[in-house]
């Protein structure tokens, strides 16, 4: 039985234009975060990238495959179907992990509960989520989340997490995600196991968004009126 054949130029040269676009997207998608002129449209361009970025990496790595197959089809077939019987676990893990991140707009910083146990996402990994936890750093992986199931804690306050509103003053002339950014580096009550988010909601009117973790609920005032005492208007988002 004769199969398709591939030569190992064509093999390097899909792979090269593979993770060529991969890393074009993750570049796409730090260009997006910090971009300061997309107004409301920076969240909505920040989440389509991330689902592509999600659902892009499986099927570039399924395409690899099928190409290194192709080269030798029997003697690659072969060391293919080894490596997956091999790693069975933890290629099932990836894949629910990848319909999971496809499913749920999960991502650092939010509030969740597994088994009536809370805890931060600190980071989301190819194979589970780091949970900050109050008995401390916790790895949670994809196919338990999946069949156990898990209550995304929503409001305002969601356990130290916070969204603020901000409005500067007209008479200020700086660029002021940077300059808030550089203050919160410096301010004492922010909890750093989440990087603060920071996005334009009206340029006109001088409007920021901040998503940000306090080291304790009590903090909460205390930041408020210390960015008050920057320059800015603030209140919790409604």
């Amino acid at each position: 039985m004769q199969f398709y054949s591939l030569s190992w130029f064509y093999f390097f040269l899909y792979a090269l234009l593979l993770v060529g676009l991969y890393f074009l997207l993750v570049l796409l998608s730090g260009l997006v975060g910090r971009a300061q002129f997309l107004g409301v449209w920076q969240k909505r361009l920040s989440r389509l990238i991330r689902f592509l970025l999600h659902a892009y990496e499986p099927v570039a790595l399924a395409i690899l495959l099928v190409c290194f197959i192709f080269v030798n089809p029997y003697v690659h077939g072969a060391i293919v179907a080894f490596f997956v019987i091999l790693g069975y676990l933890p290629i099932r893990n990836y894949i629910n992990g990848r319909i999971f991140l496809l499913a749920n707009e999960l991502k650092e910083g939010q509030h969740i509960e597994i088994k009536n146990k809370t805890g931060v996402v600190k980071k989301t990994e190819r194979l589970g989520l780091l949970l900050q936890t109050p008995e401390g750093l916790r790895f949670v992986n994809y196919s338990s989340l999946l069949s156990d199931g898990f209550v995304l804690l929503k409001g305002e306050k969601v356990g130290g997490l916070y969204e603020l509103q901000l409005t500067a003053d007209n008479g200020q002339e700086k660029k002021h995600q940077n300059f808030l950014r550089n203050r919160l580096y410096s301010c004492p009550y922010v909890d750093w196991t989440f990087k603060p988010e920071i996005s334009m909601l009206d340029e006109e009117l001088q409007k920021y968004g901040i998503r940000i973790l306090v080291r304790e609920d009590q903090h909460l005032g205390h930041l408020m009126r210390l960015i008050k005492e920057w320059g800015y208007d603030c209140k919790l988002a409604a």
